[in-house]
C-alpha cells in the first residue's frame, strides 16, 4: 500500500516476545526516483549486480522458495544465494549462478 509515497497505511502487531511493533510498506521511493534508479541500472548493470547470486526461471521460482524455506544453508545451485532474480523471458528450467563479470550491455533488456 505504501508505494511511490502513496498510501499512509501502518500496521501495529506484537511479537511473540510481547514487543509492539508498527510496520509500514516501503513508501520513500517517488515515481521519479524510480525512474531515475531504472536509468542507473540500465547504464552500468554490473556496478549494481554484485548483490544478485542467481538467476531463477519463473517456472522453477516456486520450489526454489520452498527449498530456501526449508535449507538452514541457503544454498542454490551449491552456491550461497544472496539474492535471486526471477526470470520471466525464459521457458527453461535451468538456474543460473549469476557472474557479473560477465554480464554485458546485450545482456540488458528493455521493454519496447
Amino acid at each position: 500500500a505504501n508505494v511511490c509515497g502513496l498510501g499512509h497505511e501502518v500496521n501495529q502487531y506484537t511479537t511473540q516476545d510481547g514487543k509492539r511493533v508498527w510496520l509500514t510498506g516501503h513508501s520513500g521511493g517517488s515515481a521519479s526516483y524510480i525512474q531515475e534508479s531504472m536509468a542507473l541500472l540500465r547504464n552500468d548493470p554490473a556496478y549494481y549486480a554484485r548483490v544478485i547470486s542467481h538467476i531463477v526461471p519463473y517456472r522453477v521460482a516456486p520450489s526454489i522458495f520452498a527449498h530456501l524455506l526449508a535449507d538452514d544453508q541457503r544454498n542454490i545451485a551449491g552456491e550461497p544465494c544472496v539474492k535471486a532474480i526471477i526470470d520471466f523471458t525464459h521457458e527453461d528450467e535451468e538456474i543460473a549462478v549469476f557472474n557479473p563479470d560477465q554480464l554485458s550491455a546485450d545482456m540488458i533488456h528493455t521493454p519496447t
